[in-house]
């Protein structure tokens, strides 16, 4: 590579730049997709997705910082898919919680009398 100009060199850096942005930003798709259509999201651990999010934030400002717009549009839209994660993982498991029915004072203090078996 190194008979290639700084103009050519800097082209095959921005081509592959584009195809690397382009393969780890479409990587998030197809768990969208299987995690909408079934509706299941227990295979998606949060640490992972925070892990990942933070990274992708920190890509996003190295890429501000150097003005590097490859960084900043492939980073940001990777932000964005993996938000529609996080927040359809916390829709879903907030619907599937069961309340806890209310506790009324009888039920709180039963155990303490011991009305089962009065000696």
């Amino acid at each position: 590579m190194t008979s290639m100009t700084p103009e050519i060199r800097l082209f095959v850096a921005d081509v592959v730049g584009v195809i690397a942005g382009f393969i780890t930003t479409c990587a998030a798709i197809p768990q969208i997709f299987i995690t909408l259509k079934s509706g299941e999201t227990r295979g998606i651990s949060y640490p992972f997705l925070i892990t990942l999010s933070t990274g992708l934030t920190l890509w996003l400002c190295y890429g501000i910082l150097v003005q590097d717009i490859l960084l900043i549009v492939f980073n940001s839209f990777s932000l964005f898919l993996y938000a529609i994660l996080i927040t359809y993982k916390l829709k879903v498991e907030k619907c599937s919680r069961k309340p806890e029915p209310p506790r009324v004072a009888a039920q709180v203090y039963t155990p303490m009398l011991n009305l089962k078996n009065p000696a």
